[in-house]
């Protein structure tokens, strides 16, 4: 396990991790009242990470099947549960259990994107990708939670709104919708 620790690239992943973690500590509220701008930046934060980890791999040739998982499983806390946390605790958790679930479907369908791009990759680069990726679907949550603060409204007026955004965004995750991706553009 040294060897994996001691890789740059999954330094670069390992601080995506954490900033998902941090992220669900400030959208909760555990350090106190929940601060779900600073949870939004962290998210972001994750996704600046997440895009070096691969950039630093391929520079050094470090990149190695661990890696790739550990990756993936970043991916799934920054960019699946962290969002879905913070659009339970920003504007769905006053619909209860259907806001639960709406919640839960995002993360679920964030999962599945990340379970069928692991299937189906065999390394090289492609200029689509099929179905809104699991990291463009977290910042999406992320934006759309600081352009509320930047608009000066602190509280959701509508949070069926809120729980249609995270539904979109989770079907769009698993859809068969092609994406351009960074390469392509």
């Amino acid at each position: 396990m040294l060897k994996h620790f001691l890789n740059p690239p999954n330094w670069f992943t390992s601080a995506s991790l954490f900033c998902g973690m941090y992220a669900i500590v400030l959208a909760t509220g555990v350090e106190g009242e929940p601060n779900v701008y600073r949870a939004s930046l962290m998210i972001l934060f994750a996704g600046v990470f997440d895009m070096l980890d691969g950039r630093v791999a391929r520079m050094t040739g470090r990149g190695t099947d661990f890696g790739i998982q550990l990756d993936s499983l970043a991916d799934m806390v920054s960019f699946g549960i962290a969002p879905a946390v913070l659009l339970y605790a920003w504007g769905i958790h006053s619909l209860g259990t259907v806001g639960l679930v709406g919640a839960f479907v995002f993360a679920l369908c964030g999962a599945f994107r990340l379970a069928r791009f692991n299937c189906g990759a065999d390394g090289t680069k492609h200029d689509h990708s099929e179905g809104l990726t699991i990291t463009m679907a977290g910042a999406t949550v992320a934006a759309a939670v600081m352009a509320h603060a930047a608009s000066g409204r602190t509280l959701v007026e509508h949070p069926w709104n809120v729980w249609m955004l995270s539904m979109i965004l989770g079907f769009l995750m698993v859809s068969q919708v092609p994406y351009r991706s960074a390469k392509s553009l």
